[in-house]
């Protein structure tokens, strides 16, 4: 462990990429990959990445899954991250759209296992954020639902109770909502033991 250590103290990945449509800066999957390369040799560690397609509630995702190695094939660590595949998306053919997903979830997938600050990335800071105003929070529904499956899939640390406090914080839920949440976490099997 101390020599990932070494490589998430030394790791410098900046956003060099700009969207010019939504006017910000991120890093890519590549942006990591190109930083990390020289760390990784730097410490004898082998990093793998893997990916697999998950049906998860009629939707497929993406699961991508970063194994560190040393040099024995001994594993240090590993991370997954989930992203849903789009039905289809404008401009892009299937497997781009599978290329586009695999790409953002070993992106995230990279970031939680290296620290980098993806938290205050352009997923969480574009420039259309809403200005805070008292109005009366949405009734969370289906479509909610799926964008928290991939949020709850990735950490592998949520407990039920957790997913609805986040819920909460954001939407007003339902009973029956409720029991949509908890079957989702008895199904998947994401509670934390």
């Amino acid at each position: 462990m101390k020599r990932l250590l070494e490589i998430q103290a030394k790791l410098k990945a900046p956003k060099n990429q700009y969207n010019d449509f939504w006017k910000y800066k991120y890093r890519s999957c590549e942006d990591i990959l190109e930083a990390l390369k020289p760390l990784l040799k730097e410490q004898w560690l082998v990093l793998v990445l893997q990916d697999s397609i998950e049906l998860i509630w009629e939707r497929y995702y993406v699961k991508a899954e970063a194994k560190l190695y040393d040099l024995e094939w001994k594993l240090i660590t590993s991370s997954c991250a989930y992203a849903r595949e789009e039905e289809t998306q404008k401009w892009l053919q299937g497997s781009q759209i599978s290329w586009s997903s695999s790409s953002y979830a070993r992106k995230y997938c990279l970031s939680w296992m290296f620290l980098c600050d993806d938290w205050i990335d352009a997923d969480t800071t574009n420039k259309w954020e809403v200005k805070e105003e008292k109005k009366e929070k949405a009734w969370f529904n289906d479509e909610q639902l799926n964008s928290f499956i991939e949020k709850w899939k990735a950490k592998e640390c949520w407990t039920y109770e957790k997913a609805i406090e986040e819920i909460e914080k954001y939407y007003k839920i339902s009973k029956e909502m409720r029991t949509k949440v908890k079957k989702l976490f008895d199904d998947l099997e994401i509670i934390n033991s």
